[in-house]
């Protein structure tokens, strides 16, 4: 009898710990940083893959803040959490010239002019857990260019930044804004 009443206590213990981790996760998204990564291939052309939280850089969370409900904006953050995938890419679609003229991909100093070429924003109907969207963005590159800089404006968070090439083994760093 007292083997089992321990057992029950120690479900019961459990039970609440993880009924008190999912309460404090349910409602906060841990801030993270966009991961870039730039791929270089044969031809003319530059490729960037960005995987962020778009309704935190829609709503103005930056780097400021550890996670979202931190910030000011956190009623702003949840009213884009709540929207289709839809809906939330056309209201990015929307947003992206204001964060396309932040974002600076220059080779041998020129500004090199990007477009969007995809947004995937996944159907995750778990809020608790941050959705990390993908952006594709394609541009020109100089045939005879030897240097390649990047810039993402601290307004957007932190970034990590990876370069792929033709035939080379990924480099990656952390850029600090």
């Amino acid at each position: 009898m007292q083997r089992r009443v321990r057992e029950a206590m120690r479900y019961g213990l459990v039970l609440s710990l993880f009924v008190a981790l999912l309460a404090t996760t349910a409602s906060a998204h841990e801030i993270r940083p966009a991961i870039v990564t730039v791929s270089f291939p044969a031809g003319d052309r530059v490729e960037i893959l960005i995987s962020a939280n778009l309704e935190a850089l829609m709503a103005g969370i930056g780097a400021e803040h550890k996670d979202s409900n931190d910030a000011p904006e956190a009623t702003a953050y949840n009213t884009l959490r709540a929207l289709p995938p839809g809906e939330r890419a056309t209201r990015f679609r929307a947003f992206a010239p204001r964060y396309l003229s932040g974002l600076s991909a220059s080779f041998d100093g020129a500004r090199a002019t990007l477009a969007i070429a995809s947004i995937d924003v996944p159907d995750i109907r778990e809020t608790s857990l941050a959705r990390i969207s993908s952006l594709r963005l394609e541009g020109q590159r100089p045939p005879a260019a030897r240097t390649f800089q990047w810039s993402y404006p601290r307004t957007f968070g932190s970034s990590v930044l990876r370069t792929r090439s033709t035939g080379q083994a990924p480099q990656s760093a952390a850029v600090r804004s």
